[in-house]
């Protein structure tokens, strides 16, 4: 939709001497200047004039003169009369212009953006960041890496580890001064078991674990709660001293 620029103060500077009749009919006339393919200039009849204005060829005739006097368009008469306003002829041209720029402002802005969209896909964004953080993030990789291979190592190395033989854990017994029949019940159960090795197949710590119950003697399981308590020898002073067994005895008779 086209528009014109309308100022008040200029209005009423240019149309101040005209009649009321007058200035009505240039406002229209204005109107149908600023839709012409020219804006500004008007070319038509009297009879066009009159029936825009809706008033007979005379008193059209009389308004274009008021007008014309009051400089605020030019009358060029002949076959037909030629109306023209250099104000807004002005004023468009004008706004032609700030379109053009606006135009070509926009344009200039879509191929920038169209670059700045063509350079992101060339380049990996952020690689700007990556250049500043590269050193610190090589070390961190480089230390994870390294943590991952050691234990990596460390689980291969102790799959690879062998059970231990039974001469091997008699010699660790006789090491901390533990006695034959320990290492030989140690190994008995655990090869007899299988129980070398954890479920993550890394060969347990069978050294700690013989120096604790069920594999002390000092502590014996008493075969009721598990609890491993020091079993009792309630035979001690009678006739079935050293038996430990609670039914090894039964029907013997006590000696004096």
């Amino acid at each position: 939709m086209k528009y014109i620029r309308f100022y008040f103060d200029h209005w009423a500077c240019s149309t101040r001497m005209l009649s009321l009749e007058a200035k009505g009919a240039w406002l229209e006339l204005m109107v149908a200047m600023s839709t012409q393919k020219e804006p500004g200039k008007l070319e038509a009849s009297v009879d066009q004039i009159a029936r825009l204005w809706g008033v007979t060829c005379s008193r059209a005739e009389e308004l274009l003169s008021d007008l014309e006097m009051a400089n605020v368009c030019e009358v060029t008469r002949s076959e037909r009369i030629t109306v023209q306003c250099h104000e807004l002829t002005k004023a468009s041209k004008a706004y032609e212009k700030f379109v053009e720029q606006r135009r070509e402002n926009g344009r200039a802005g879509g191929q920038a953006s169209a670059r700045a969209r063509a350079e992101a896909v060339a380049q990996p964004s952020g690689q700007a960041r990556a250049k500043a953080s590269a050193q610190p993030k090589a070390k961190q990789v480089l230390k994870h890496t390294t943590k991952l291979l050691a234990t990596s190592t460390t689980k291969a190395t102790n799959s690879l580890k062998e059970a231990p033989t039974l001469d091997e854990i008699k010699a660790f017994c006789a090491s901390r001064s533990l006695p034959e029949s320990r290492a030989e019940a140690f190994f008995n159960y655990y090869e007899g078991h299988n129980l070398w090795r954890n479920k993550n197949g890394e060969l347990i710590k069978w050294f700690h674990m013989i120096q604790n119950s069920p594999w002390n003697e000092d502590r014996q399981n008493n075969g009721k709660n598990g609890t491993g308590s020091l079993r009792v020898n309630r035979n001690s002073g009678t006739a079935n001293d050293g038996d430990f067994s609670e039914f090894a005895n039964v029907g013997k008779v006590a000696r004096d």
